[in-house]
């Protein structure tokens, strides 16, 4: 504080001084500038980017009025999903020794894309397919005696048939020969009463013979009846010793027949015998066959389990590649080469993109609008595509009272990508007809109010400029001379060029397509208007119909109202274009 007083105190002339011209400079400033003119101070707070000069001829883009047929529609928001996410993760632990595809790449299904090393399930593949194999050769060898069981099997069957024919035969043979045996008695029965009766009809002959003997010897019959006589004893003689013969025949016969019926017994015996032994060795053989089907049954099982095991050992084998399911675009690489993986790690991910699920919010008042095969339109850079929903999630989000709606679509070109934010317009009310403009060319003030530019020819009076302004705040547009309402400066009149002029028309809309607005008042049929170039547009600037582009005007007006073009440039601004008036003019 010392310091200070003694400062003063030493320099008090020269602080007087200082203190008088800076009250002097600040009197002339104030007292002595020109009308209109801003002090520093003012100079400095104005936002100096708000100093344009005068514009020009504005390149504006211009549609004539016309009535046509329009159909509400509203527009939502919408999101590109895709038709199916398919994420790549290792089934097993392992290094990744290779990915063979990067991120955008297109993949089919079953292709390769990345390969693990995990040498330990191919040997425990290999060890599995030995035992396999092995138990496939058992499953041979006890095949193989199954089917030799069954041709012994085979031919006990044969051998026990053919026993039962033997013993069928030796049974008919013990048959005839009982038969024969029977016939044969029956044939010595017959003999001895036929010896019966030669023995009656020789004593009859005998008795006769002694009887004509005598007669003869009397001389009571002659030679002949006597010769007769003895003929007949002779022969009754004889016939009974034929009977005799025959009888000792049919003894003979009755002996044979009773040794071939015992030899038939005896063979009927042995035939019995034979087939009981063929019978048990057919038993023998089928027990021994069954067991070798058993033993069939079992290596089979065991050749299966083995075969199962085998190819579980595959299937892990094989998990050391990575391969796609379906047709789709990789769109993140998760791991590189060398990165270490466990069981259920994501390497790849991929999406199908093929079809793509357009998927929108609706609110549940278009409940009853909105069905499946209800007819959208799918708007994305300015381009719409028709399509139909397909789906109608069924549920309404509480928090936000809307529901989810999807419209599956073909994107074979690849036009639309899983994230990609799009807008789907769903019409509403009935079609009408009536005037209609770009919705581009509709344009909201401050108070709300709705309003288009319109592109009229310019009115002069008396040659005079019709629009002045200032030089600082050029969106101050007056009919005549005057002084700037927000800097106080002399207002001039607005450098104009060209034929027309814009102006602002308030108007009443209604129905919107997403493309056109349809106007219900404010407008009539014919008039031009403004769709687009008119952003920095005030009332009487002046405006040339330009042909329009993606990218904005394709020419640019001149300030005499001709239009120059431009080659891979962007459009100039209507302040590009005053400056460069300013300096022609300051050129000439």
């Amino acid at each position: 504080m010392k310091i200070a007083f003694e400062f003063v105190k030493k320099h008090w002339f020269t602080l007087l001084l200082l203190a008088g011209s800076v009250y002097l400079a600040r009197w002339i400033v104030i007292t002595k500038r020109p009308p209109g003119a801003m002090t520093p101070i003012e100079a400095q707070a104005m936002d100096m980017t708000t100093m344009k000069a005068p514009p020009g001829v504005h390149p504006v883009a211009v549609e004539t009025v016309e009535y046509q047929e329009i159909q509400g529609k509203e527009i939502f928001p919408a999101t590109v999903q895709a038709y199916n996410d398919e994420e790549i993760t290792a089934r097993i632990q392992g290094r990744v020794a290779q990915i063979f595809v990067y991120p955008g790449d297109t993949v089919r299904p079953g292709q390769l894309l990345a390969r693990l090393e995990a040498d330990e399930y191919g040997a425990q593949y290999a060890e599995a397919i030995a035992r396999a194999d092995a138990s496939s050769g058992w499953v041979t060898v006890a095949e193989r005696e199954v089917e030799r069981l069954r041709t012994a099997k085979s031919r006990a069957r044969e051998e026990a048939n053919a026993k039962q024919a033997f013993l069928n035969r030796a049974q008919a043979e013990r048959e005839m020969s009982q038969s024969e045996l029977e016939r044969a008695k029956e044939e010595a029965k017959s003999k001895q009463a036929m010896i019966s009766e030669r023995e009656a009809e020789l004593i009859y002959a005998e008795q006769k013979f002694e009887r004509d003997k005598k007669l003869y010897e009397g001389g009571a019959i002659s030679l002949n009846e006597f010769q007769a006589s003895q003929s007949e004893r002779k022969t009754a003689a004889a016939k009974l010793e034929s009977a005799k013969a025959e009888a000792r025949a049919a003894e003979r016969m009755i002996a044979v027949a009773e040794k071939r019926l015992k030899a038939a017994e005896g063979s009927l015996e042995e035939a019995r015998a034979q087939l009981a032994s063929a019978n048990t060795f057919v038993k023998e053989v089928e027990k021994e066959l069954q067991k070798a089907q058993s033993e069939v049954i079992a290596r089979q099982r065991e050749s299966i389990a083995e075969r199962k095991g085998a190819g579980m050992a595959g299937a892990f084998s094989s998990y050391r590649e990575l391969r796609a399911l379906g047709r789709g675009v990789v769109s993140e690489r998760v791991l590189s080469p060398g990165s270490l993986v466990m069981p259920g790690q994501t390497v790849l991910r991929i999406k199908v993109t093929e079809k793509v699920r357009i998927q929108v919010q609706l609110p549940e008042r278009l409940l009853d609008v909105v069905r499946e095969g209800t007819p959208v339109e799918i708007i994305s850079n300015g381009n719409a595509r028709k399509a139909f929903i397909t789906s109608i999630f069924g549920a309404v989000r509480p928090e936000t009272r809307t529901f989810t709606a999807e419209a599956l679509i073909d994107n074979s070109e690849r036009i639309y990508f899983p994230g990609q934010f799009v807008e789907v317009a769903v019409a509403k009310g009935k079609r009408i007809h009536a005037l209609a403009v770009r919705s581009s060319a509709v344009k909201t003030d401050a108070d709300g109010k709705r309003f288009v530019w319109v592109m009229v020819e310019k009115e002069e009076k008396n040659g005079k400029p019709t629009d002045w302004t200032c030089t600082m705040h050029p969106e101050v547009s007056e009919k005549g001379p005057g002084i700037c309402p927000i800097c106080k400066m002399d207002l001039v009149p607005r450098t104009r060029t060209g034929k027309y002029i814009a102006t602002r028309r308030y108007v009443t809309t209604g129905a919107e397509d997403g493309k056109y607005t349809a106007i219900l008042s404010g407008l009539q049929k014919g008039d031009k208007v403004i769709w687009a170039g008119h952003e920095n547009l005030t009332e009487g600037a002046a405006v040339e119909e330009t042909e329009w582009s993606e990218s904005g005007p394709k020419k640019l007006p001149m300030g005499t109202g001709k239009t120059t073009h431009i080659h891979g440039a962007p459009p100039m601004t209507s302040e590009k274009e005053s400056m460069r008036e300013e300096e022609a003019h300051k050129g000439h």
